[in-house]
C-alpha cells in the first residue's frame, strides 16, 4: 500500500498533476470458432495505474466487466468468458490512475465474432444444431427455403422442384410391416394392397389374406409357422415380436402389444401417432412433434411438447408452467433455465450417437429410447434396428448395422454402395459420394473414403495415414495417398516435430490436404506474422498446451498480418486444397518504442481524424507511419504544423485526393499547407533512420470558412458579412481564435448608432471595429474590459457600415452584439 501511494505523494509535493495512464500495447481476442472460451486479454500500460479492467458486450446484451490481473512492468492479463456460436462481441479496456482514466481503443470498441465452424460432413448429425449437411457438397450449412436441389434440405427430406419447399419423402418400406394397415410394400413404397381371392391372384412372394382379401407381400402370415425367428408370432396377419405370454389376449383396436412390458398400450413409438408423438412415460399419443431439449428454435420454429423457446434464447428448454424445475435450474420466462451459465446443452450425457441407447445424441443429451418391432412403429426418418427406433443415418461399426439399402461409411449408415471405393479415378466425378479422388504413390489416383468414426465398406479398414486424416484402405494400402507438401521443414506435423522459428525468419513451404505444418514460436515472443498463400489456407494459433485460440482463413492468393502475443506458442497451417506454396514471415516488434493512444493509424485507411485547431503530442515508432485525416465541413485551405522534439529528423508529406506530395525532412517545425480545392487531405509522418521512438507536436489550422460556431455563420470574411436590421440584439454569438466575425448595417442620415459587444473578459479578450463601407469613417474599441463599444455620431457619413469582431487570445468566447440608434 505504501509503495503504491509513494508516486502520488511525490507528485503532490512537487505541485504537479500526473498524466493519465497510457495503453502502450493491447492484444484482444480475434474471430474464433470456439464457443467455450475463455478468450485471453493482454495489455501493457505506462504511468500511474491503480486498476485496469476489461469491459465487453455480447450483441445487444448488458455491459459486463472484469478486473485485469497486474503483472510486472505494467503488464495486465485477463479473460472473457465463452459466447455462443454467432455471437458478436464488443470489447474495450480501461485503466484508472491519479491522472484520470484511459480507454483502449479510444472512443470505440474492438469487435470479434464467434464464428460457426466450416465443417465437412456426411449426415446432419455431423453438423451444429440448426445446420444440415449438404449431401451434394458434403459441407454443413443452414437449411435454405425455398430449395434448389436436395442438398438444400435436411437429410430426411427432399426438394420436389427448384423453388419449392423441402418435403418429407413418401414412406419407404422393405416389408409390409413397414406400411399402415390396408397397404402393402411394393417396389420399396407403401401402396394400396391388391385385392385377391387366393394366393394365385397375388404377385410372386405374396399371400392372399382372408379376411380382408388383400395381397400381402412380405412378413404376411396365417400362422406362427409362416413367420421368421426374429418375429415368431402371427397376430392379425402380421409377424410380430413376443410370445403368447407377452400380451395374454389380442389388444383392442387402436392399441398394440408392448412386449417388453407385456401389456397393450396406445403407442410405444412416434410412428404410431400420425401428426403427433408418443408420450413414452404414459404410452399415449400426444399432439405436435416430440419435444427435445437443446434443439434450435425461433418464432417460426417452435419447440415440441413440454418445451419452450425462451426470449433471448435459440434453443428449446423444459417448460415450467407451475414454476417447478429440477435442481440446478430456475424458472425464468416460463422455461427451466440452467444455473451453469448456459452450459447445460453440451456434453453432459453423450458425445456421439454411439453413446446413446436410442442411437441419437443431440447437443450432448441422449434422446429417449423408442422400442419397436418393425419400421412401421417408427417415425418416417427412423428405422427399427435391434428393437429400437434409430435414425436411418444411424451410427455403425460394420455393414450389418445398417439397412440393406445403406452402407457403413465413416461411422454412419449412409445411402450409397461400396462399389467404386478404391477404384481408379481421374476426378471427383468418377467416385460415388462421399468417396474422394486422391492421388497415390504408385497406382495413380483412386476413390477413397474418409473415416474415423467407424467402419468402412467392402472389407476395408479405417487407417490413419497422416495426422488427422484416416481413410478406408485395403490390407496393402493401395489407396494410401501419395506424400505431398514435402519441403525442407518436414517432418513438422505435430508439436513434437514442429519446426522451431525465430523472429526475423522467413519460411517458404509447400502444403496439401494430407499435410499439416506446425511452427513453434519462441517462448513469450511478441511480434507479427506476415502470411501469404497460393492456396486456401487455414492458420491456427495455439497456446503452450496445444489449445487453439485463434484461426485465420486465407483464400487462394490471400495475405494476412497476424499479431502474436506472449500466449502464442505455435502456428499451424492446413489446407483442403491442392498442393501449393505459402509463405510466413516472423517479424519482431520495435521493443524500444512506446506507441501513442492514436494507434492504430499506420495505414492511410486507418488514419486518425483531426479537425481544425487540433493540438496533440504523439509518438512515432521506427518503421511506422502515422497517418491523419483532416476533417473539414467546408472546402477550405489550411496548414499542418509538425514540430519534432529533441531535433529528431521526421519525414512528413501530404496526400491530396490520393496523390502523395513531395516529402519534407526536418528536425525543426515543418508547415504543410493545402488549398480548399482538394476534397481529401491526409498527412503522413515517418521517422528518418531513428533507432527508437520519438515524440512530436502536431497542430492544425484551417481557413476562415471553418469556424461554424453560431447561427450567424459563415461570416468570417468581409465579403461574407451578415447584414443586420437596426435595431439588432443577439446573444450567444461565438468568435474563434484566428477568425473574425463580420456584420454590415445601413445608417440613416442624422442618426447616431451605438455598436456594443458584451462578453466575459476572463474567457478571452474580444475587440471591436466599425468602419464605413466607403472607408471615410473608422473607429475601434480594444480595451481589456468585459464590454467593447463604438458610437457612430449623427454627423458621420451615411450608408453601409461594417462591424468586425475578433478574439485577441487563444480559444473561443461567447458574446452579445447590440446595434441600436442613440
Amino acid at each position: 500500500m505504501i509503495r503504491r501511494a509513494l508516486p502520488l505523494l511525490v507528485a503532490a509535493l512537487l505541485g504537479c498533476t500526473p498524466d493519465a495512464p497510457i495503453f502502450t500495447e493491447a492484444l484482444l481476442p480475434g474471430d474464433t470458432r470456439d464457443p467455450l472460451g475463455p478468450y485471453a486479454v493482454f495489455a501493457l500500460t505506462t504511468g500511474l495505474v491503480d486498476r485496469a479492467d476489461v469491459r465487453w458486450q455480447v450483441g445487444d446484451g448488458p455491459e459486463q466487466s472484469a478486473s485485469l490481473d497486474r503483472g510486472a512492468d505494467g503488464a495486465w492479463r485477463g479473460e472473457l468468458p465463452g459466447a455462443p456460436f454467432g455471437a458478436q462481441i464488443a470489447v474495450w479496456l480501461t485503466a484508472r490512475g491519479a491522472g484520470g482514466e484511459t480507454r483502449f481503443p479510444l472512443d470505440t470498441a474492438h469487435r470479434f465474432a464467434v464464428r460457426l465452424p466450416d465443417a465437412a460432413c456426411l449426415v446432419d448429425g455431423d453438423c451444429l444444431p440448426g445446420e444440415i449437411c449438404d449431401r451434394l457438397r458434403l459441407t454443413c450449412r443452414a437449411p435454405i427455403e425455398p430449395c434448389a436441389d436436395d442438398g438444400d434440405c435436411p437429410i430426411d427430406t427432399f426438394c420436389p422442384q427448384p423453388g419449392e419447399r423441402c418435403r418429407f419423402r413418401p414412406l419407404v418400406c422393405r416389408a409390409d410391416t413397414d406400411c399402415p394397415p390396408g397397404r402393402a410394400c411394393l417396389a420399396d413404397a407403401c401402396v394400396d394392397a391388391p385385392t385377391c381371392a387366393d394366393d394365385a391372384d397375388c404377385p410372386t412372394g405374396a399371400r392372399c389374406l382372408d379376411p380382408p382379401g388383400r395381397c400381402s407381400f412380405v412378413d404376411a402370415c396365417r400362422a406362427d409357422a409362416d413367420c421368421p425367428a426374429e418375429r415368431p408370432i402371427c397376430r392379425a396377419g402380421r409377424c410380430e415380436v413376443g410370445g403368447p405370454e407377452a400380451c395374454a389376449a389380442p389388444c383392442a383396436p387402436g392399441t398394440r402389444c408392448l412386449a417388453e412390458q407385456a401389456r397393450c398400450v396406445a403407442c410405444f413409438a412416434d410412428g404410431h401417432c400420425p401428426g403427433g408423438h408418443c408420450d413414452l412415460d404414459r404410452f399415449v399419443c400426444a399432439d405436435g412433434p416430440r419435444g427435445l431439449p437443446c434443439v434450435p428454435c425461433s418464432a417460426d420454429r417452435p419447440c415440441g411438447a413440454g418445451f419452450v423457446c425462451p426470449r433471448g434464447s435459440a434453443i428449446c428448454l423444459p417448460a415450467c408452467p407451475q414454476g417447478a424445475c429440477p435442481a440446478g435450474f430456475a424458472c425464468r420466462d416460463g422455461a427451466c433455465t440452467p444455473d451453469d451459465d448456459g452450459r447445460y446443452c453440451g456434453g453432459l450425457d453423450c458425445g456421439a450417437d454411439a453413446d446413446c441407447e436410442s442411437g441419437v445424441c443431440r447437443s450432448g443429451l441422449c434422446e429417449p429410447r423408442q422400442p419397436c418391432t418393425a419400421d412401421f412403429d417408427c417415425a418416417d426418418d427412423r428405422q427399427c434396428l435391434d428393437g429400437t427406433c434409430r435414425p436411418r443415418d444411424a451410427f455403425c461399426d460394420r455393414a450389418r448395422d445398417c439397412p440393406a439399402d445403406r452402407i457403413c461409411l465413416a461411422g454412419r449408415c449412409v445411402a450409397g454402395s461400396p462399389a467404386g471405393v478404391c477404384a481408379p479415378c481421374v476426378g471427383p466425378e468418377d467416385c460415388q459420394s462421399p468417396a474422394l479422388c486422391v492421388a497415390t504413390d504408385a497406382t495413380g489416383p483412386r476413390c477413397v473414403a474418409l473415416c474415423g468414426g467407424g467402419g468402412c465398406p467392402g472389407g476395408l479398414d479405417c487407417v490413419e495415414v497422416d495426422r488427422g486424416l484416416a481413410l478406408c484402405l485395403d490390407a496393402d494400402l493401395l489407396c494410401a495417398p501419395a506424400r505431398c507438401g514435402a519441403d525442407a521443414n518436414e517432418p513438422n506435423e505435430t508439436f513434437a516435430t514442429g519446426t522451431e522459428v525465430q523472429l526475423g525468419q522467413q519460411v517458404v513451404a509447400r502444403i496439401c490436404a494430407a499435410d499439416v505444418d506446425v511452427y513453434l514460436l519462441p517462448q513469450g515472443a511478441i511480434g507479427i506474422i506476415e502470411a501469404s498463400t497460393d492456396v486456401a489456407l487455414t492458420l491456427t494459433l495455439r497456446d503452450r498446451t496445444g489449445a487453439a485460440f485463434r484461426q485465420i482463413a486465407l483464400p487462394p492468393g490471400g495475405s494476412a498480418r497476424i499479431e502474436i502475443g506472449v500466449d502464442a506458442r505455435a502456428i499451424e497451417a492446413a489446407t483442403a486444397g491442392p498442393e501449393a506454396e505459402y509463405r510466413l514471415s516472423f517479424q519482431a516488434p520495435i521493443a524500444a518504442c512506446v506507441d501513442d493512444r492514436f494507434e492504430p493509424n499506420d495505414r492511410a485507411a486507418d488514419a486518425t481524424t483531426l479537425g481544425g485547431g487540433a493540438d496533440i503530442r504523439c509518438t512515432l515508432c521506427p518503421a511506422n507511419i502515422d497517418w491523419y485525416f483532416i476533417r473539414r465541413p467546408n472546402p477550405v485551405g489550411g496548414e499542418v504544423v509538425i514540430e519534432p522534439e529533441d531535433g529528431a529528423l521526421i519525414d512528413a508529406w501530404l496526400r491530396l485526393d490520393g496523390d502523395d506530395q513531395p516529402s519534407v525532412r526536418s528536425g525543426d517545425a515543418m508547415r504543410l499547407q493545402f488549398t480548399g480545392d482538394v476534397a481529401d487531405v491526409r498527412v503522413a509522418l515517418r521517422c528518418a533512420d531513428c533507432p527508437a521512438g520519438l515524440r512530436y507536436h502536431l497542430t492544425t489550422q484551417l481557413g476562415a470558412a471553418m469556424c461554424f460556431d453560431d447561427p450567424i455563420e459563415p461570416n468570417d470574411a468581409a465579403e461574407d458579412a451578415r447584414r443586420l436590421a437596426v435595431p439588432f440584439d443577439q446573444s450567444e454569438l461565438v468568435v474563434c481564435a484566428g477568425f473574425e466575425d463580420w456584420f454590415i448595417f445601413a445608417r440613416s442620415r442624422g442618426v447616431a448608432v451605438r455598436v456594443r459587444a458584451d462578453f466575459v473578459h476572463a474567457r478571452g479578450d474580444i475587440d471591436l471595429e466599425v468602419s464605413a463601407a466607403n472607408g471615410r469613417y473608422r473607429d475601434d474599441s480594444t480595451g481589456v474590459n468585459d464590454r467593447e463599444e463604438v458610437v457612430i455620431p449623427a454627423a458621420a457619413p451615411t450608408g453601409d457600415y461594417r462591424v468586425r469582431v475578433w478574439l485577441a487570445e487563444p480559444g473561443t468566447n461567447e458574446y452579445r452584439l447590440l446595434v441600436e440608434p442613440q
